[in-house]
């Protein structure tokens, strides 16, 4: 549930295919799972919103790298990071690659999707979630009367993603990942 899990808000609302809980679980990251390969090694304040829109963009890129890997998220609990990945590319194929590349790999792809949803009407309108969980807070518990701001977390989600306040890859970020 994305109330007491901030980030956890922003990648359900932008998940290609709707509310997708294992799509890119950028929640395990404020329940203390670091990922230093990507610059986070300390657990995030799972109420804070500021940073959320940044992190999720990087791990949704490093999951959709995974899936285009056919790598089960699960794997990330045995440690297995970035390096060991591409390792893995690199013993398989001989090809040597980069974290950095794998990432781009990741965010081309989001992007690819998301201007196949652009073209069917999907913009800032639809990365949502359902009311209850934006307006009324849990009313006891480690998350009593808390809610996510998720419009302030898409809009750095955004700018993170080089995508327009609508949600749109803008040009210079199509140019960039080689996307005509």
């Amino acid at each position: 549930m994305p109330t007491p899990l901030a980030s956890w808000a922003v990648s359900y609302a932008t998940v290609p295919r709707g509310g997708w809980h294992i799509y890119a679980p950028t929640f395990w990251l404020e329940r203390g799972l670091p990922f230093a390969d990507l610059g986070y090694g300390e657990q995030l304040d799972r109420f804070a919103t500021a940073g959320k829109g940044d992190w999720v963009k990087v791990f949704q890129d490093y999951c959709e790298m995974l899936e285009s890997l056919v790598v089960c998220k699960f794997s990330l609990y045995a440690n297995l990071r970035g390096p060991d990945f591409a390792d893995m590319i690199r013993l398989a194929t001989g090809w040597d690659v980069e974290l950095k590349e794998l990432l781009q790999i990741g965010e081309r792809i989001i992007n690819l999707k998301r201007l196949l949803l652009n073209r069917l009407g999907i913009t800032r309108k639809d990365d949502t979630l359902p009311e209850r969980l934006l307006k009324m807070p849990h009313a006891e518990g480690g998350a009593e009367g808390k809610l996510p701001d998720l419009d302030t977390m898409l809009t750095d989600y955004y700018r993170a993603r080089g995508w327009d306040e609508e949600g749109r890859p803008t040009a210079e970020k199509l140019a960039e990942l080689g996307i005509e």
